[in-house]
Formats: C-alpha cells, structure tokens, sequence
C-alpha cells in the first residue's frame, strides 16, 4: 500500500513540476477569435477593440473571425 502511495506521489509531483514548462508554449501561433454574433454589432466591436491588447500581451497576432 505504501509503495503505492509513494508511486502515485511521485507521478503527481512530476506533472505538476512539468505544468509551468508546458503553458509557456502558449501561444506559439496565431490566436483567432470567434466571435459568433453579426459583423458590426457590439461583441464584434468590443473584440476588435481588445484584440491588440492581447496581441501585445501574448506577442502573437489575433484574428477576428465573425
């Protein structure tokens, strides 16, 4: 039961030590954001107004897509 334990640990442990590696991938390509409401209307309005803040954040480009 104990060696169990101590396996179980170990492998928690090793994902958890890997979990910061794996999200400073993120992005590594361009972002599209989907914005599923008419062209022109309020949501696509607010999505192209932050999305150059994000760009600059995240370093990748964002596309609107509506």
């Amino acid at each position: 039961m104990q060696a169990l334990q101590r396996l179980l640990l170990s492998m928690c442990s090793g994902v958890l030590a890997a979990a910061p590696v794996l999200a400073l991938a993120f992005p590594d390509k361009p972002v599209q954001l989907i914005v599923p409401y008419a062209a022109g209307g309020l949501t696509d309005n607010l999505a192209r107004v932050i999305a150059p803040a994000l760009s600059a954040r995240w370093g990748q480009p964002v596309v609107i897509e509506t």
